[in-house]
């Protein structure tokens, strides 16, 4: 598979690298899902969103990428413009040689903020809450089993 990231974006800083990837792989999803029987953009695929761009950040930038997610009902997750805690998941991104860490989300727009989600995690704290990391990696399990399953890449 060819580098899916817009030309001329391999000498872009981080940070916009990750941006141009993130909406791209929003796109992507938005086709994928006009041709499947999931849910449509936003509400509802923050999970299979997050999979696809972890794995597009892992495999074709020298960043390292994590699914990160919260229950609403604890205060964890995302939190809307309406001040509400919402369970959802996105992807945390560790930029390769640096200690910093950069939050994407294909699916914020859900909660008020904008369609694509891309910056430092020091900025978003407040906004993302990170909950049970082991809930979160079996939920991804689940889902990609799900997927394979109901004949989904």
């Amino acid at each position: 598979m060819t580098n899916p990231l817009p030309e001329g974006s391999p000498g872009a800083a981080p940070v916009e690298e990750l941006r141009k990837l993130a909406e791209f792989m929003r796109t992507t999803l938005a086709h994928v899902l006009t041709a499947s029987e999931l849910p449509p953009i936003p509400t509802g695929t923050c999970a299979l969103a997050s999979i696809l761009l972890r794995d597009a950040v892992n495999r074709f930038t020298p960043h390292k990428a994590a699914i990160r997610g919260g229950a609403g009902e604890l205060s964890e997750g995302a939190l809307a413009v309406t001040g509400q805690w919402h369970g959802h998941y996105w992807v945390e991104v560790r930029v390769h040689g640096s200690e910093e860490s950069v939050i994407l989300d294909l699916t914020a727009d859900q909660f008020g903020w904008a369609e694509v989600i891309c910056e430092p995690l020091s900025a978003l704290g407040h906004r993302y809450r990170a909950g049970d990391q082991a809930g979160v990696d079996e939920h991804m399990e689940w889902t990609l089993s799900w997927l394979t399953e109901h004949g989904q890449p």
